[in-house]
């Protein structure tokens, strides 16, 4: 049965984003079950695709409200097909496409902090910068192969071996994560401003830390001379920089939650504090209804339509950042016919002079295929990304 297999040697997560390091944990809850043990190593590198790409997602989005890119922030098609029920498989795309972007666009950034968290990403995907041979996110990509595999079985799988080969893969590319030890998720929870007479004001944060294994977060208090926004999770970068990912990964505490009010109202559900993560949507007449995954296994899935009844201004601000993320896709409805004429055409073209180039080891590699999959291939089988390197910039013309 393969019980005696040596499993791959657990790292430390106390430094990754909560998702991630939790997703990782669920893993070596299982020792003998190689089956499950597989399917937790599969949600781990999905959710670790999920977090980077909403990681270049936001930083585009920022660049984006500066004025300082054009629409649409990545070559995707259209995102209202794509994302109603986004894949393992188109995550990686999005964030291969988001690292490209943003590489050719890292001058833009007037924030050091900021431009700094986005270049780490840009090496994760594309290894400009770091000394070890291949690409972390071929890491990722490999553990696709993986999966397809195991939902699309052509042969009898030796599963011991495969879930062996996909931890080992997590584990390299968890190693390469080491730079988000200087990037710690959070939520704030509470400001209070404190003013003397003849004074500056001073805002006291009552902070959540989203940072490892997120079942009982850490909570502290930071003391600024600014103030952020509350109950959105951010990522740190500076003592005066964040970086926002809302909606594409929420944060629930038990103060939100009115207990009072569960049962009441049609298809009302029930509400647990946690971390979730973006899976999707639906159009309606009265229009989004968004999907979210839990990122604890103490919670469970939610729908923004059934929640409306306990917290409408939670609901309409999770629609409202969703509908804003597919506009920013998009891009202008009076480029949409023309970048769909030639595959190139969908790439966005940058303001004069904001380009940089390729690495040299780059320049060579061709711009994939913009083109949307079928939405029924995106519930099954995942693209796993060609072999050959790939420029980070985009080819527009």
């Amino acid at each position: 049965m393969g019980f005696g297999k040596k499993k791959a040697d657990r790292i430390e997560t106390g430094h990754l984003p909560g998702p991630i390091a939790t997703a990782y944990r669920r893993i070596f809850t299982r020792h003998d079950r190689d089956v499950e043990r597989l399917m937790f190593v599969l949600d781990t590198a999905e959710i670790t695709a999920r977090f980077l790409s909403a990681v270049v997602l936001c930083s585009l989005r920022e660049l984006a409200q500066q004025g300082k890119i054009e629409l649409p922030l990545i070559p995707m098609g259209d995102p209202k097909t794509r994302l109603k029920k986004p894949s393992f498989g188109l995550w990686m795309e999005i964030l291969r496409e988001g690292a490209r972007r943003l590489h050719g666009n890292g001058e833009l950034f007037t924030d050091e902090a900021a431009r700094k968290l986005a270049m780490e990403v840009c090496d994760f995907v594309f290894n400009e910068h770091k000394k070890t041979k291949g690409r972390p996110y071929d890491y990722l990509d490999q553990i696709v192969v993986i999966r397809n595999k195991v939902h699309h079985p052509a042969e009898e799988l030796d599963i011991p071996s495969m879930c062996e080969e996909a931890e080992n893969l997590m584990n390299k590319a968890l190693t390469e994560l080491a730079f988000f030890e200087e990037y710690t998720p959070y939520i704030v929870k509470l400001i209070q401003m404190r003013q003397r007479r003849m004074s500056s004001p001073e805002y006291q944060h009552k902070c959540l830390l989203l940072q490892g294994e997120i079942d009982f977060p850490t909570a502290e208090s930071d003391e600024r001379d600014w103030h952020t926004v509350t109950n959105e999770v951010l990522i740190y970068r500076s003592d005066t920089s964040y970086l926002n990912i809302d909606p594409l990964f929420v944060y629930l505490h038990a103060d939100d939650i009115d207990k009072s009010k569960i049962g009441q109202g049609k298809n009302a559900e029930e509400l647990f504090p946690g971390m979730y993560c973006f899976a999707g949507f639906a159009s309606k007449s009265s229009g989004l209804v968004v999907d979210y995954l839990p990122c604890a296994s103490s919670t469970k899935s939610f729908r923004t339509s059934n929640v409306a009844f306990y917290d409408e201004d939670l609901t309409s601000s999770l629609n409202s950042g969703v509908e804003e993320l597919l506009t920013l896709l998009a891009g202008p409805e009076s480029e949409s016919s023309e970048k769909t004429a030639t595959p190139d055409a969908t790439a966005a073209t940058e303001p004069a002079g904001a380009a940089t180039p390729a690495p040299p080891e780059l320049a060579d590699s061709s711009q994939p295929s913009a083109t949307p999959e079928p939405e029924a291939a995106a519930e099954t089988v995942e693209s796993a990304e060609p072999a050959e390197k790939t420029n980070p910039e985009s080819a527009s013309t």
